[in-house]
């Protein structure tokens, strides 16, 4: 990404929601994926869509998942994202 002030080219992060069965995206770029880009980007794409959604399906991104518990598949959500997503 192209800084507008300087010209200088960054490294981002790319949040990407997609409404399941209609393809329809949301992408929004970040110069982190700190937990404040991440809550902000859900946020934006929900304004964006006009309406939230009933099942909210993250990937295994580190700022969502909380990667201390040992088994792969029975993961917990950070507790800040887990709030964003039930309010």
């Amino acid at each position: 990404m192209r800084i507008p002030n300087t010209g200088e080219i960054s490294n981002v992060w790319i949040f990407v929601g997609v409404m399941t069965y209609s393809m329809y995206a949301y992408m929004e770029a970040f110069i982190n994926k700190k937990q404040k880009a991440w809550i902000t980007a859900h946020v934006h794409m929900y304004k964006f869509f006009g309406r939230v959604i009933k099942i909210l399906v993250p990937d295994n991104c580190t700022t969502t998942v909380n990667h201390q518990r040992s088994d792969w598949y029975t993961q917990a959500l950070n507790t800040t994202y887990h709030e964003m997503a039930e309010h």
